[in-house]
């Protein structure tokens, strides 16, 4: 078997999943704020789940910046998992059909079009 050097973990590339839970962890605790009060999470009981859907101003969902950040729960931490290079793992599948399912309505609800509001350390 071949040997050689062992990149340390902070150096290695693409997707770690770790990070990919950890920014759907940030959501479901609500560690940014940007989940609004009447959304269950972090119980996420059956039933509708729509308050936790994006709010808009002006209710205007044709332009990300008219999300409110007490809203964007699911675009937060969809841009997130982006931002750390995991769109191509079950994580970022999972949330995308939990937010489709919840939010059926506006096709921009499940998308991370904005800047993030998340507080990895490591992007503080």
């Amino acid at each position: 078997m071949g040997g050689g050097d062992v990149p340390e973990y902070h150096e290695c590339f693409g997707c770690i999943i770790q990070e990919a839970q950890e920014c759907v962890y940030n959501m479901r605790r609500n560690f940014s704020g940007n989940v609004h009060p009447s959304c269950p999470f972090p119980s996420l009981s059956l039933g509708d789940l729509s308050s936790c859907c994006p709010i808009y101003r002006h209710n205007d969902p044709s332009n990300p910046v008219n999300v409110l950040p007490a809203g964007a729960a699911y675009p937060d931490a969809i841009k997130c998992l982006e931002f750390v290079g995991c769109q191509d793992t079950y994580v970022f599948k999972d949330l995308i059909e939990e937010c489709e399912s919840n939010c059926p309505t506006n096709p921009f609800d499940c998308r991370g079009f904005f800047v993030p509001i998340f507080s990895l350390s490591k992007y503080s």
